[in-house]
């Protein structure tokens, strides 16, 4: 009998915490979209189709005057930090711009099961798409691209293909090549305390022309476990608002728990498992692409990346004669940006605006 009252206590423990999550998190959506809607004269999700495909972005901007910026997440498949749940996240960037937030095909608000007819290729189509859309809705306005991580591929091959309809590139964190695979990647590793069959998978992958994707991951693995080269590990740093913003879009009015759920978790496996985005990510050079661009291209590094590797991005910049390209360091940050990083990322954000 006291076993029974026990349980009954823990039920309704847990029922009373499910239903206050469910209380707490649609007071805070409609709160969110309440204040984003009286703040903003934009601020509302957009149906665009993009090669063919319909899909969902959020569009928010304290007047429709600002010029546009695009934003192009990473992953493949993780829309962190800028997605379609960011409505209201980002007042510092959508007082100075009309800020366009994208969740790409197969993740999150845009969520499909993807095949292996996806490509990056479907990618630039998309992004392209995107932007000559923004272009038609806003035709005297300027526009500009934000991409992190794996989107710095897209804004690169999206502004060779759109010089003409785009005033601008920010890249953080930008692919050329070898990702997690250059020389820098191996002299910090290999001085780690890896065991015998991380080394052995460390030697493989560097030796090898065409090595197994498996291993390939494996590496990516080790830079996070050992290194500062994904996320930036000292004590007196912190990664808290990148976490701070996973957390909001549980909050978001435009998401769906399991939206916000896919934002770190189904996305990603969906596009690195079910289509040709990851492999073709990790055999590009986009080194020839960068020296062509005809638009100002601004790329921001942490010091300390070795995922898209900070020294090789310096070395394209300083050899590449193209003033349109240019480069900025930010010390004590990896290829995630730590707080302080993320500062001076937004900071580079709204000074772009006025050169």
């Amino acid at each position: 009998m006291k076993g029974k009252k026990k349980l009954t206590k823990v039920l309704i423990i847990i029922i009373s915490i499910f239903v206050a999550f469910f209380l707490v998190r649609f007071i805070i959506c409609q709160v969110t979209l309440r204040n984003s809607t009286n703040r903003n004269e934009i601020s509302e999700l957009q149906q665009v189709k993009l090669d063919n495909k319909m899909q969902t972005v959020l569009l928010e901007g304290v007047t429709k005057d600002l010029p546009i910026m695009i934003t192009v997440h990473g992953g493949p498949g993780s829309p962190i930090p800028f997605n379609v749940g960011c409505r209201g996240i980002f007042p510092e960037l959508t007082s100075k711009y009309i800020m366009v937030y994208w969740d790409q095909y197969g993740c999150a608000k845009n969520y499909e099961k993807l095949n292996y007819d996806v490509t990056i290729d479907s990618y630039e189509n998309m992004l392209s798409d995107l932007v000559l859309e923004m272009k038609k809705q806003f035709p005297n306005k300027k526009i500009y691209l934000f991409g992190m991580s794996w989107g710095t591929v897209l804004t690169c091959k999206v502004a060779n293909r759109l010089p003409n309809d785009i005033n601008g590139v920010i890249a953080y964190g930008q692919i050329i090549r070898d990702v997690a695979k250059d020389k820098d990647t191996y002299n910090q590793l290999v001085q780690c305390n890896l065991t015998v069959d991380e080394r052995k998978v460390l030697k493989h992958v560097m030796e090898s022309d065409n090595c197994d994707m498996k291993s390939r991951l494996e590496v990516y693995a080790l830079i996070s476990k050992y290194t500062n080269g994904f996320f930036y590990k000292d004590k007196d740093e912190s990664n808290s608002r990148f976490y701070k913003i996973i957390l909001k879009t549980f909050f978001s009015p435009d998401y769906s728990l399991k939206n916000a759920y896919g934002t770190i978790v189904d996305g990603n496996q969906n596009v690195q498992t079910n289509s040709n985005v990851l492999e073709e990510m990790f055999n590009i050079n986009l080194t020839k692409e960068l020296l062509q661009l005809k638009v100002p291209y601004l790329i921001l590094q942490g010091k300390d990346d070795i995922v898209a590797s900070t020294s090789i991005a310096k070395q394209v910049v300083k050899n590449s004669n193209n003033p349109n390209l240019k480069i900025k360091v930010f010390e004590k940050s990896g290829h995630i940006p730590t707080n302080n990083c993320f500062e001076k990322v937004i900071s580079s954000i709204i000074d772009f605006k006025s050169k």
